[in-house]
């Protein structure tokens, strides 16, 4: 995903396209100099121009870090600082990520707190990364399917991208050159289904692309390398299948034969196999590999291998692997019909599993041991059942996605004659003209979500005709509510809180372990979050003792705050909303972002309600995830922009300040109940 801002003077006055984190900066650096051009020699001036812009990018060639001296310090600070405002003593630390520069994207990891983003030396560019030059290129070239100018690694430590230089492309892994071609005779390409052209594997240890020759003559353009860590395989390699645990990797490749036809040949972690098969699958671990081979006479049907052994045959197989272990389950054909399908756990079949429906099994879900698993189907036209490690539930007409409790047990929402319930096993609640999600789900998912599961605990919201709002269900509780997806538990399971509301669902009441609580509840500023989901702005601490949330106070109306464990805090003028509020790892501490009304405005960073940087607006960098993310040692990363440019702030809170001193000594959670 990206997004791209537009910054005059060093603002952010306009975004536009997706969201990410790419960003344009400095615009008026550019322009300074150059305007000088109506009062002397153009000649000149251009000349001066591009002697300065020279020494700016000599002075940034390599990271600076220093101490920033927080605002209550008397330092010139770039932004204004509002006054009677407390100020943190948390020990702030800055580097410079990149110089403000015309047309600058830039790109954070999700995890590490990494930072990349091409830049301009003179006529070349170069990829910075932590505020490090890699080396020069006539261009930095994106890449297919990526979301920024590089492929980050899932742990974000490593990272990848492509460049240009004369008429040869050039791959690059954590700064290292793997790869030279001749971008006219060879192009690069994705090594897996739906990956960027470099992609890594999922334990991050690996990194795979694929490499073919560009030709109109015969199957010439089709003979691909697929390449693991830079060494290359044998010639027409196809897609790769890449193990869950990221160590192993299966392909094909159809060589062609003298009279045109492609053989396929299969390949495993780069050796030849000595077996055939299609549709290759990895076991979660990775030790294992299923593969299917089709007879189309005389009659057709599938035998499934393992490891290149026989295990089962069908007229139609589809294989699901679940998360961990070997308990695979296989939706079969039997030839009896087009729309008959039944189940097998191994190789055996699962009795009283037929499905006979055109819509079949659309799902089949596993609970993260991989011990128990379901299967969802459509058994006729408007009827579906479900089937749990071999037990086969009721017919309704209508089920939504599956979810499992604690315990193993599946449960889903379930519609029947106009009215909708909630099943857990063979339990059937009663009847409500509505049910929802309690708690925040997943947007990324197709269809209607289930009832929520925290940990222990179930959850879900029903209606019902001829009462007003809704009830919350909280393991088989029930508390009046009137808003879907806001329900949160502490991290140790004890505490829990959810928000009812009025005729505005942004506003509303904090049920707090079923107690109300005082002020108003508002909903924060909403981060960008890779699921796209909304995600409940009440947050619990680590220790579970604990919880904050935005609102007002009857007895400060002019104000916006947090409220803490019960107590409102002060964070800004009214309708100012703060960001990224969260607890520090050791629970002590309380940390947020909140614009401030200093002329210009600004972005401010407080620790325990106090000031502890300063920052320029910049809508992309305050709204996304990853711009806050903590360290090891429980510092906290933050990413900003200032009159130099994009900078990394590392924050240690101070040991003056805590939660127990914005809320009062000893007071927790329990004082709330």
């Amino acid at each position: 995903m990206s997004r791209h801002c537009l910054i005059l003077n060093g603002k952010d006055i306009r975004n536009f396209g997706l969201i990410s984190l790419a960003c344009s900066i400095g615009f008026a650096a550019f322009l300074a100099p150059l305007a000088q051009a109506q009062t002397q020699n153009p000649i000149q001036a251009m000349k001066d121009a591009w002697k300065k812009t020279r020494e700016q990018q000599q002075q940034v060639k390599q990271p600076q870090s220093k101490k920033v001296a927080n605002p209550g310090s008397g330092s010139n600070s770039a932004a204004p600082t509002p006054k009677n405002l407390p100020h943190s003593s948390a020990h702030v630390d800055d580097q410079l990520m990149a110089a403000s520069e015309t047309g600058l994207q830039f790109q954070i990891s999700e995890t590490s707190a990494h930072f990349v983003a091409p830049a301009h030396r003179g006529s070349r560019m170069v990829m910075l990364f932590d505020g490090a030059e890699g080396p020069k290129f006539d261009q930095i070239v994106p890449m297919g399917g990526a979301s920024g100018p590089v492929v980050f690694s899932p742990d974000g430590t490593r990272f990848a991208y492509t460049g240009r230089s004369g008429p040869e492309k050039v791959v690059m892994v954590d700064g290292k050159e793997v790869l030279r071609f001749d971008e006219s005779k060879t192009a690069l390409a994705p090594g897996a289904f739906n990956a960027a052209d470099v992609e890594f594997t999922p334990n991050s240890k690996h990194f795979f692309f694929r490499v073919h020759p560009i030709s109109t003559m015969g199957h010439e353009s089709d003979a691909a390398h697929f390449y693991w860590d830079g060494v290359p395989g044998p010639p027409f390699a196809d897609y790769a299948v890449i193990s869950p645990d990221g160590d192993h990797y299966a392909y094909f490749t159809h060589v062609p034969s003298p009279n045109g036809d492609a053989v396929p040949h299969l390949y495993l972690d780069g050796k030849a196999a000595g077996y055939m098969g299609g549709n290759p699958q990895f076991t979660a671990d990775g030790k294992h590999l299923f593969t299917e081979m089709n007879y189309p006479r005389p009659t057709p049907y599938t035998e499934v291998l393992l490891d290149g052994k026989p295990i089962m045959k069908a007229t139609a197989v589809q294989l699901y692997m679940p998360p961990t272990g070997y308990n695979f389950v296989a939706v079969l054909g039997t030839g009896i019909g087009d729309n008959y399908r039944f189940l097998a756990v191994g190789n055996k079949k699962v009795e009283g599993s037929e499905c006979r429906g055109s819509g079949g099994y659309d799902q089949v879900s596993f609970t993260p041991d991989g011990k128990h698993w379901a299967a969802r189907c459509e058994s006729r036209s408007g009827y579906h059942f479900v089937i749990a490690d071999g037990k086969r539930g009721s017919e309704y007409g209508d089920i939504s996605m599956l979810n499992f409790t604690a315990d193993g047990t599946v449960t889903y929402f379930a519609g029947q004659l106009n009215k909708h319930y909630v099943v857990i096993g063979d339990q059937e609640s009663e009847g409500y003209d509505g049910v929802g999600p309690a708690a925040a789900q997943d947007l990324s998912q197709v269809g209607m979500p289930g009832p929520s599961v925290i940990g222990e605990h179930l959850a879900y919201v029903s209606r019902t005709s001829g009462t007003r709002g809704a009830v919350m269900h909280i393991d088989g509780k029930a508390f009046p509510a009137t808003d879907l997806g806001k329900l949160q538990f502490s991290p140790d399971g004890k505490h829990f809180a959810f928000v009812t509301t009025g005729n505005d669902p942004r506003y509303g009441t904090v049920v707090l372990d079923g107690v109300n609580q005082p002020g108003t509840y508002m909903d924060m500023s909403q981060i960008v979050r890779k699921n796209r989901g909304y995600i409940p702005t009440i947050v619990f601490s680590p220790d579970s003792k604990h919880v904050a949330w935005y609102g007002t106070s009857p007895s400060d109306p002019e104000s916006s705050g947090i409220f803490v464990d019960g107590k409102f805090v002060r964070s800004g003028e009214a309708g100012l909303t703060p960001y990224h509020v969260t607890f520090t790892p050791d629970s002590k501490h309380l940390v947020y972002g909140s614009i401030m009304r200093t002329e210009p405005s600004s972005f401010g960073v407080f620790v325990d309600g106090r000031l502890a940087a300063q920052l320029d607006l910049n809508n992309s960098l305050m709204q996304n995830e990853s711009s806050w993310q903590w360290a090891d040692d429980g510092s906290l990363f933050v990413f900003g922009q200032d009159a130099d440019g994009l900078k990394r702030l590392r924050i240690k809170p101070a040991d003056d300040t805590s939660v127990a001193t914005m809320v009062g000594s000893g007071a927790t959670i329990a004082e709330n109940r």
